[in-house]
């Protein structure tokens, strides 16, 4: 039997470029076909035509998967075996593959309804491995010159030694588990691409010298602009790491013609906010450090460089936001949000970032409001709290909002790249300013 193995890299893959990915999910989005749709269309980016060596055995085919591609490889041999007959079909057709479909259906999403139903099954699967009931029912099905009656009544008799399986089939067969299947698999792919196949994305960028900052930044700001900087100067200077690579970034000064000021960056990438004035960048100088500013930029870098992996990182999950939500109003809580308007998410790797405003109220259970979407806070008495709040929560972690003023525009603008650049920091705290 096979089992499901982390790999450190992609050795088996076809290459397939964002273009590909972005027709496949936008055609799925236009269209509004279900979730099965996708997910086949997904398969088959990562496996049809997959190059693959000469006489690949099939257990060497298993250890060169990654762990999203054994999940991925697995879920289809089972979704499409149990569709056309049931899970003893999956069972006596596909043996190898029969525990590693165990912990893969609940690899996308935590421990799952189906992947419960699926441990009694598998187990008297185990037993009649055990007792060679399998074997012997193999040697029948697979002796053509009994006559097939004989050999189909062998075959079905399999079935009446897994009794568990019609628990694990209602479950399968029923509509709308079955989309949630298909939606928490979509949802997996998009998190894991690149541990799927080989995307093609632009070539890594040049990495910028200090004699090359101020010539470059300069050209950057002409192109983006239209005309010539007045002045541009290295602002800050930091030896970091990106892409596990040692390199250094310049945080660039620069004067614009019609007196507006600000800071970019460059280095191994290159870029402004042009929603930031001197102003902001001494306000966060001073709050934060030029930690801060860093953290910002960095942030911006993962984003764009995670939507060219998967172009869906920013795609809304409803089901998945209701969820959060319901979780952080439990009545239970002593500060929960309220009033909330959703403002944006974003995906990485294993979490994702939600952001929303909203009010926040200091809690007593006892007098709980019945709708959290219209609550008037007050000053004191048992409804009182905040006014005015952005709150951010990392879903993938035991719920919990950080927040802050919904006032300040670098804040409310930038605070996705400044979360995301704080959870990856290129640069340590440091409490005398650099």
């Amino acid at each position: 039997m096979y089992f499901l193995k982390e790999t450190k890299k992609l050795q088996l893959y076809k290459t397939v470029s964002v273009a590909e990915i972005e027709q496949v999910q936008k055609g799925h989005k236009k269209s509004g076909a279900p979730e099965q749709e996708l997910f086949w269309k997904y398969h088959g980016l990562v496996f049809a035509g997959i190059p693959l060596p000469e006489n690949m055995t099939d257990e060497t085919f298993w250890k060169k998967l990654t762990k999203p591609q054994q999940v991925v490889f697995t879920l289809g041999l089972l979704i499409e075996q149990t569709d056309n007959g049931g899970l003893w079909q999956f069972f006596f057709n596909r043996p190898e593959y029969t525990a590693a479909a165990g912990s893969a259906l609940d690899e996308p999403g935590g421990i799952t309804l189906l992947g419960r139903l699926y441990r009694a099954p598998f187990e008297q699967f185990v037993e009649l491995l055990k007792n060679e009931t399998y074997a012997e029912t193999v040697a029948i099905w697979n002796d053509t010159a009994q006559p097939f009656e004989k050999r189909w009544e062998a075959f079905k008799s399999g079935e009446t030694h897994i009794p568990a399986r019609t628990e694990f089939e209602a479950v399968f067969y029923d509509p709308r588990e079955k989309n949630n299947l298909y939606k928490k698999l979509n949802r997996y792919i998009e998190q894991n691409i690149g541990k799927l196949m080989w995307v093609e994305i632009h070539a890594a960028p040049k990495h910028i010298s200090k004699k090359e900052a101020v010539p470059h930044f300069t050209q950057y700001l002409t192109e983006t602009y239209g005309t010539a900087p007045e002045t541009v100067a290295v602002y800050y200077r930091a030896a970091v790491t990106v892409d596990n690579r040692g390199t250094e970034l310049f945080l660039m000064h620069f004067r614009m013609p019609d007196g507006y000021e600000s800071i970019g960056i460059t280095g191994c990438f290159t870029h402004h906010f042009p929603d930031i004035t001197m102003q902001h960048v001494k306000d966060m100088h001073r709050r934060f450090h030029k930690q801060q500013l860093i953290n910002t930029y960095h942030g911006w870098y993962r984003v764009s460089k995670t939507l060219e992996n998967n172009p869906a990182a920013n795609r809304f999950d409803e089901a998945e936001w209701k969820e959060l939500l319901a979780r952080l109003q439990k009545p239970e809580k002593t500060q929960v949000p309220v009033n909330v308007r959703f403002k944006e998410s974003f995906r990485m790797d294993d979490y994702t970032v939600y952001i929303y405003r909203g009010d926040l109220l200091y809690n007593k259970a006892e007098t709980f409001p019945k709708d959290l979407s219209n609550v008037s806070l007050q000053e004191t008495g048992p409804h009182y709290g905040e006014t005015g709040l952005l709150f951010t929560t990392v879903h993938g972690e035991e719920p919990s909002f950080g927040r802050r003023s919904d006032k300040p525009a670098v804040d409310t603008t930038l605070v996705l790249y400044d979360i995301i650049g704080r959870r990856n920091k290129l640069l340590k705290d440091n409490a005398w300013g650099f």
